[in-house]
């Protein structure tokens, strides 16, 4: 499979609640990461005590 690296997208082999994936794009080839989605992260910060003043997202792709 050839990818662009410049096009945004949304892979279809990955999914967003999945706990972890392999990554095969290089330099990681095969490394096994963890994901968290943006509401975990937000929830657990909360949960540290932290005060959330903003969040914002972006329709940009990074």
């Amino acid at each position: 499979m050839v990818l662009d690296e410049d096009e945004p997208r949304i892979r279809a082999d990955r999914s967003y609640f999945a706990r972890s994936f392999v990554n095969d794009t290089f330099p990681a080839d095969g490394a096994v990461e963890s994901q968290w989605t943006l509401g975990e992260i937000v929830t657990t910060l909360i949960g540290a005590g932290f005060t959330l003043r903003h969040l914002a997202e972006y329709p940009e792709p990074f």
